[in-house]
């Protein structure tokens, strides 16, 4: 146990810049979490990789809330976004996407990048649509991604892993 960190270290921006995620089946190893840090890619199976998530910016968050359940400390973790356009091939993915267990890598304002869920304890899915009430409101879904762990969401300090692994065939995987 130490004291709290110097404020003069602590860059404070808030928000999310960027947000990618993957099915657990898509999994083959994840990182140890040592010291609240993932040092270790995660590893996927042959052909996967993460995929890219979109926000509408100031409309996404992370949050780490630590609670005492009957079966002792657990942190909720929700992820909420809004994804602006109510099509059919939104609304298609979305709703194959609510029956699939993922992961999530979020990354902050500040550049730092958190590993939300495993295959043991993972995220899931959840959405909403709507018009708005008046013209000069966002149509699109409300969206989030949940999930309730042993631990809060890890530092996953392996970024360039991230940035160079895409596969963007999500919607058409999800048969």
């Amino acid at each position: 146990m130490t004291d709290f960190p110097n404020r003069e270290q602590i860059e404070n921006m808030g928000g999310v810049v960027a947000f990618y995620f993957t099915p657990i089946r898509y999994i083959a190893a994840m990182p140890l979490v040592e010291n609240m840090q993932c040092q270790e890619p995660v590893k996927f199976v042959k052909g996967k990789s993460w995929l890219i998530g979109y926000s509408t910016p100031f409309k996404s968050s992370l949050g780490d809330q630590g609670e005492i359940v009957d079966a002792g400390y657990i942190f909720k973790k929700p992820f909420q976004g809004f994804f602006p356009l109510n099509t059919p091939d939104a609304l298609n993915l979305f709703t194959k996407m609510t029956k699939e267990f993922f992961v999530l890598c979020v990354k902050d304002s500040n550049g730092r990048t958190r590993l939300v869920g495993s295959p043991r304890q993972p995220v899931i899915f959840n959405f909403s649509s709507s018009t708005g009430d008046n013209t000069a409101d966002l149509a699109g879904f409300n969206f989030s991604f949940s999930a309730e762990t042993e631990l809060p969401a890890p530092y996953y300090i392996n970024e360039e892993n991230i940035e160079g692994s895409f596969n963007n065939d999500f919607n058409e995987d999800f048969e």
